[in-house]
């Protein structure tokens, strides 16, 4: 008869431990999003971004249309976010903004950009509200060789 209560207990506890784990692979920072949206966004994985997105970040479209619509549109342009580093990280009351120094890949060379996030502390977390892009450089591949 221990034998089952003592299964049931080591079940129990591997439930709990996986759960908190999972809870802390959430992200709990506005960096943390940024951080996902950049591992993510333009992949199979852009899904995961979803819940961390506002309608006005999404341009006002449902998830699902935005997510078909972005990545459509960036495997057309051969979209791959190669590195970004996190130049500041500003949060006043409940509106964040962090900065990010990134290079993407592009069908026309590589792209050094700056990149300015905006976050909403919601009773969910942080979520993506708006993203600047400026200061682009284009590292364009030579015409001839």
């Amino acid at each position: 008869m221990k034998s089952p209560k003592r299964f049931l207990l080591c079940l129990l506890f591997l439930c709990l431990s996986l759960q908190k784990s999972l809870a802390f692979a959430q992200p709990r920072s506005p960096q943390d999003v940024v951080k996902l949206f950049m591992q993510v966004y333009g992949t199979e994985r852009m899904r995961e971004i979803l819940p961390y997105t506002l309608p006005a970040f999404r341009d006002g479209l449902e998830p699902e249309v935005w997510l078909e619509r972005d990545y459509r549109a960036m495997k057309a342009l051969g979209y791959a976010h190669l590195d970004g580093v996190i130049k500041d990280v500003t949060i006043k009351g409940r509106e964040a903004t962090v900065v990010v120094a990134s290079r993407i890949k592009t069908i026309i060379g590589t792209v050094r950009q700056t990149e300015v996030y905006r976050l909403l502390d919601t009773e969910q977390g942080w979520k993506l509200l708006d993203l600047r892009t400026e200061e682009e450089l284009i590292e364009a591949p030579p015409l001839w060789g």
